[in-house]
């Protein structure tokens, strides 16, 4: 069902292991792909981001300077290791709680507390992180920030873009 709202599909021949890209929060993909998460419960998945803007976007505008990409990587993965622990009644109806400084050494892979968090808070998060974020929060409405992947039980991995809101 992913694959029909237009994410990519790579398979491991032979492998018990699959990747789905999705390009954009928003897409149908990622409306598929959320609500099936969000219907898991107390599913916890392998987190991680990575900075690798698609290459339609190098030289655009869309694109935040090279120079910002270990910073715009250690804000996002302190919002994955802050967001980690979190469960879906930590959220006010105002959105997400607001999360402490960006860690000098955050973890790289982490297992977010439940589904429902990793795909919603969390994508909302990044996006639009608060003030203790300096760097993403300087980036103009639509610049890249980085790549989410989720990693599942099954061989199943799943890779979202995120932009900055």
């Amino acid at each position: 069902m992913i694959v029909d709202g237009g994410a990519r599909k790579d398979e491991m021949v032979g492998e018990d292991l699959r990747v789905l890209r999705i390009d954009r929060v928003g897409s149908p993909a990622w409306t598929v792909y959320k609500d099936w998460a969000c219907s898991l419960g107390e599913v916890d998945p392998l987190v991680q981001a990575v900075f690798a803007p698609p290459v339609n976007l190098l030289s655009s505008p869309l694109s935040p300077p090279v120079n910002l990409a270990f910073q715009i990587f250690t804000e996002v993965n302190s919002i994955i290791n802050h967001m980690a622990p979190l469960r879906i009644a930590d959220f006010t109806p105002v959105g997400i709680p607001v999360l402490p400084d960006p860690l000098p050494g955050p973890l790289l892979m982490v297992n977010i507390r439940h589904a429902e968090v990793a795909v919603t808070g969390l994508i909302e998060a990044i996006a639009n992180p608060g003030a203790n974020y300096p760097v993403i929060n300087a980036l103009n409405t639509g610049v890249y920030i980085c790549d989410v992947q989720y990693a599942w039980t099954g061989g199943t991995h799943i890779t979202i873009s995120v932009h900055k809101r």
